[in-house]
């Protein structure tokens, strides 16, 4: 009996122990720590899922802590982190902050590149911003130099793969920070609305790609796209050599035909080319809502459907009354000038010599006829819509583009 009861107690602790296994495998790991409270929870979980994205790229662990500890040489030792045993962390106290590398990060981690690394988390204003700085540049400095092949993709990498792409990736730079926040809220508000993505990046460089290629790379990849069929539409900007595509996807392809990317792009270039960059990004998402709105209640605004431009009537009257008056005044000043020499007769006859004219011969002569012409139709040279191809992951996009 006893030894059945024993039998009965090992099997619970050693399915228990086994249990317990499981679920300590299953807890994810932690690449960010914030003991500071700087962050939020919802930052920390982004950084983390990036930090994990980047990580796997990579094969380092790409780690970072904020801590009151002041000896961070102790707490280093006592702290364990990530998975990896190759493993590069960055940690800040109240005072200062350093870098520690181990296994092939440290083999590769030089001044030059620790600098790389240090510039890229200062220069920006923000924790949250500082952080993704770290991680990306980080990721880059390892991406280039394990193997000497792994490169890091930038469309793949730059935003935080979560649940909710962010609408707004102004990576090269071209608006403040209150015009980004007012493009945000106004881009969040229509594509909630509307239930289709609408999205603006800018880029210093396609890192080789197309305009096409990168658009729509950067919406497969960062998780954009409402529904089944991620129905959305992405406005990419490169500074490189000023190359602007508009990216559709699913809905997105139906509402914005070729011809309507043409009207849009008319819209918001001059502004582009001229450095209005946040004027001509809010023009953007205002057509790429009314367009969206117009295939939802109407036939998608297509060659020969465009929207009407507003008719000012008082303008419009203004402008003709003023061109009217002009040409009357040239007109009759003309006249007046030619009838210096004649001086006012009081009856008709005193305009003519006496028998100075005689009428000798008389006929009809036709002057006038009638022609009554039509317009021949014309084929129109294009059947509309939109045309289409494949991304590199398999997705049909439609879209346009050009420089500006």
């Amino acid at each position: 009996m006893k030894k059945h009861i024993l039998s009965v107690l090992f099997l619970l602790i050693l399915t228990l122990g086994c249990s317990l296994s499981v679920f300590a495998e299953e807890e994810p790991t932690k690449y960010i720590v914030d003991e500071m409270g700087v962050l939020s929870d919802d930052e920390i979980d982004e950084l983390n899922a990036y930090a994990d994205y980047l990580s796997a790229e990579t094969g380092i662990d790409i780690l970072l802590v904020f801590t009151y500890e002041e000896d961070l040489d102790a707490y280093v030792e006592e702290t364990s982190l990530g998975s990896l045993d190759d493993q590069i962390l960055m940690i800040e106290n109240e005072d200062y902050w350093s870098i520690f590398s181990r296994g092939t990060a440290w083999d590769i981690l030089d001044e030059e590149k620790e600098n790389r690394i240090r510039e890229a988390y200062d220069n920006e204003e923000y924790y949250n911003d500082a952080v993704a700085a770290y991680l990306y540049e980080a990721a880059s400095v390892f991406g280039e130099n394990i193997d000497g092949a792994l490169q890091v993709n930038e469309a793949a990498a730059s935003t935080i793969i979560l649940d909710k792409a962010i609408r707004v990736v102004d990576m090269a730079d071209l608006l403040n920070d209150t015009e980004e926040e007012v493009l945000l809220s106004q881009l969040d508000e229509i594509s909630e609305r509307q239930q289709v993505d609408i999205a603006v990046v800018t880029v210093n460089s396609l890192d080789g790609k197309s305009p096409m290629e990168y658009a729509d790379d950067f919406y497969d990849y960062n998780g954009y796209g409402f529904g089944a069929n991620n129905d959305g539409i992405l406005l990419l900007v490169s500074m490189e050599d000023r190359d602007w595509w508009i990216s559709t996807t699913g809905y997105g392809i139906e509402a914005l035909t070729d011809a309507g990317i043409n009207y849009i792009s008319e819209k918001f270039l001059p502004m582009l080319s001229d450095g209005d960059y946040a004027d001509a990004f809010s023009t953007y998402a205002k057509l790429c809502d009314e367009f969206i709105t117009q295939a939802k209640n109407a036939e998608p605004f297509d060659i020969g459907n465009m929207p009407q431009e507003p008719f000012d009537i008082v303008f419009n009257l203004s402008i003709a009354l003023l061109i009217g008056l002009a040409v009357a005044f040239v007109i009759t000043a003309m006249m007046k000038s030619q009838l210096k020499s004649v001086r006012f007769q009081s009856e008709a006859a005193n305009y003519v010599k006496k028998d100075s004219m005689k009428v000798t011969q008389s006929k009809d002569l036709f002057l006038y006829r009638n022609v009554d012409r039509r317009e021949k139709p014309k084929e129109s040279s294009s059947s509309g819509g939109s045309s289409t191809h494949t991304s590199s992951s398999g997705t049909t996009h439609g879209g346009g583009g050009g420089k500006f």
